[in-house]
């Protein structure tokens, strides 16, 4: 149990959520992932229960830290400076290039960032004004290209 009076700000992820086609769905009422099988102990190598083990984790800060105690930040993509994955530098000088640009998905699939600063930023605001409220999405969503 922590001490008291502390306060645990916790990212998680986007990947929570169970449903992402349905239109006017928010942070507070979209399904959450049911948590992975009972003999998973972690994402794997391909990150197939990533979601599922990030719905475990919220749900543990929730009960040992308690709810009065802790947010949980739900971010996007989060970008910005020593960003060793590359997705989002990739694009964004793939479509300086110019042309023809071939990506997965629709171009009406949504995709939410977030840069690492502001995020970084919003953390250390929740963590100093004691935010608590779960869930709540780090950036508005966007559509790719527009």
């Amino acid at each position: 149990m922590p001490r008291a009076g502390v306060h645990w700000s916790f990212v998680s992820t986007v990947s929570v959520y169970a449903d992402y086609a349905t239109p006017g769905l928010s942070a507070a009422n979209t399904p959450l992932l049911p948590p992975p099988p009972s003999d998973v102990d972690g994402p794997g190598p391909d990150f197939r229960w990533y979601g599922e083990c990030k719905v475990v984790i919220e749900r543990l800060v929730r009960e040992r830290v308690g709810e009065d105690r802790s947010f949980i930040c739900r971010a996007g993509l989060i970008v910005g400076a020593e960003d060793s994955s590359n997705r989002f530098p990739y694009w964004m000088r793939r479509l300086a290039c110019g042309g023809e640009v071939l990506t997965p998905g629709r171009p009406t699939d949504r995709a939410q960032f977030v840069d690492v600063e502001d995020l970084a930023g919003w953390l250390l605001h929740a963590g100093g004004t004691r935010l608590r409220v779960p869930g709540r999405r780090t950036a508005g969503w966007t559509r790719p290209g527009g």
